[in-house]
C-alpha cells in the first residue's frame, strides 16, 4: 500500500519545483540581485494576499494541502505495513540505533551562478532531525537560505526514507515560512546509493523549492556523489550539475 502513495508524493514535490520556474530557466539575467528583487516582490504579493484572503488563493493553496495529505497517508501506510522495505537491519556501515550525517554539495548553476549547500542530519530510531543551509552566489552578490526540520525516519536494508516539516527563511526576508519535504536513499548495492532530497516552503505567492537527485558511491563512513541540483527561488528556477561529499557515523 505504501508504494501507492510514495510515487504520488515524489511527483508532487517535483511538479511543485518545476512548474513555477520552467519559463524562467531560459532567462540569462537572473542574477542574485534579480532573485532578491523577485523575492521581495513575491513577499509583497503574499502579504497583500494574506490581508485580502482571496478565495482563489485558498484554492491555489490546495496544492500545498494535497502535499500534506499525501505526507500523512505515507506515514500511515509505513506505520502499519509489516511488509514495508523500510523494516529490517540497515545496510553495512550504518548502526541499528541511527546515524549522524553531514552532506556537503557544490553546484554550478550555469551563467556564472554557483551554490554551496550543507545538511546536518540526526536519525534516532524513528526520529529525524536536520538543518539545511545554502548560499547562492554570482558576480552580483550572494543569497543565504536555511531551514530547521523534524519528522519521522524509516530505515530498512534497501531504503532510508525521511519525511519532515519545519521552518525556512532567507536573508532577503524577515518572514519565516513553513516547509515540508522528503529525503530518500535507495541502496542499489551496499556501495551504490541513489539519493533524493527535496525541500518545499510556501507562503501564498512566495515559494521556494530545492531538489538534489544523484548517485553516490559509499564506503563505510564516507561517500562521494554526483547529481543534479534544482533550486527554485520565488519562481526563478536554477539547474546545474552538482558534486556531493557525505560523512556519517
Amino acid at each position: 500500500m505504501m508504494a501507492r502513495f510514495l510515487p504520488a508524493f515524489l511527483a508532487f514535490c517535483l511538479l511543485g519545483l518545476l512548474e513555477p520556474g520552467v519559463k524562467a530557466m531560459a532567462q540569462e539575467d537572473d542574477t542574485v540581485e534579480e532573485i532578491r528583487k523577485r523575492i521581495r516582490e513575491r513577499e509583497e504579493e503574499a502579504e497583500e494576499q494574506a490581508r485580502e484572503d482571496e478565495p482563489e488563493e485558498e484554492e491555489e493553496d490546495g496544492c500545498f494541502d494535497l502535499g500534506c495529505q499525501l505526507f500523512a497517508e505515507i506515514l500511515g501506510e509505513l506505520l502499519r505495513d509489516p511488509s514495508s522495505p523500510l523494516r529490517g537491519d540497515p545496510p553495512p556501515g550504518y548502526s541499528s540505533w541511527g546515524n549522524l550525517g553531514l552532506d556537503l554539495d557544490g553546484a554550478w548553476l550555469l551563467q556564472d551562478r554557483w551554490s554551496l549547500a550543507g545538511r546536518l542530519t540526526l536519525n534516532l530510531s524513528y526520529l529525524h532531525l536536520h538543518a539545511f543551509g545554502q548560499v547562492l552566489f554570482d558576480p552580483t552578490g550572494y543569497l543565504l537560505c536555511g531551514a530547521t526540520n523534524a519528522g519521522l525516519g524509516f530505515r530498512g536494508p534497501f531504503l532510508f526514507l525521511n519525511l519532515f516539516a519545519g521552518i525556512f527563511g532567507t536573508d532577503s526576508s524577515d518572514r519565516a515560512l513553513l516547509d515540508f519535504g522528503v529525503e530518500a536513499r535507495i541502496f542499489l548495492s551496499p556501495q551504490w546509493v541513489l539519493e533524493l532530497y527535496n525541500l518545499n516552503a510556501a507562503y501564498y505567492a512566495l515559494r521556494f523549492h530545492f531538489l538534489w537527485l544523484g548517485l553516490r558511491y559509499a564506503g563505510s563512513h564516507a561517500g562521494l556523489g554526483a547529481g543534479l541540483n534544482l533550486s527554485n527561488y520565488a519562481g526563478i528556477l536554477l539547474v546545474g550539475p552538482s558534486l556531493r561529499l557525505s560523512l556519517w557515523l
